[in-house]
């Protein structure tokens, strides 16, 4: 199989805002549905499919304890998802796989959304 080679990456830049409070406040007010809430000890992976010119991730984060561990890894796929999928794993899923409560339903939350380029078409 002939497998192409990833681009280089920049690397990354960081800046914070002066008013995380009113950052907060904001984003609930105006963005609510973009707003995930991860428990301690949680761990929350967001798939986002690139866009061919795509030059930047761009992404805003609050805490209230400063409690955040956050790690960006790249999957290289030649036929991305065209969604974006979140999957929420509590603590207790990490160490034992994950257990179905009395619904059937397992414990990791999980949620797609339209990605932004198909929800104007």
């Amino acid at each position: 199989e002939d497998f192409l080679e990833p681009l280089p990456l920049i690397p990354a830049t960081i800046w914070t805002r002066k008013d995380i409070a009113e950052f907060k406040r904001e984003i609930l007010d105006v963005q609510k549905e973009c707003c995930i809430k991860i428990n301690s000890l949680a761990t929350a992976t967001v798939r986002v499919p690139t866009h061919p010119n795509g030059k930047a991730i761009c992404w805003e984060f609050a805490t209230d304890n400063y409690d955040l561990g956050f790690g960006l890894y790249f999957e290289w796929d030649l036929e991305p998802p065209e969604n974006i999928s979140v999957n929420i794993s509590e603590s207790s899923d990490e160490e034992g796989g994950e257990d179905e409560d009395e619904e059937g339903l397992s414990n990791g939350n999980s949620m797609e959304q339209t990605s932004p380029e198909n929800e104007n078409k």
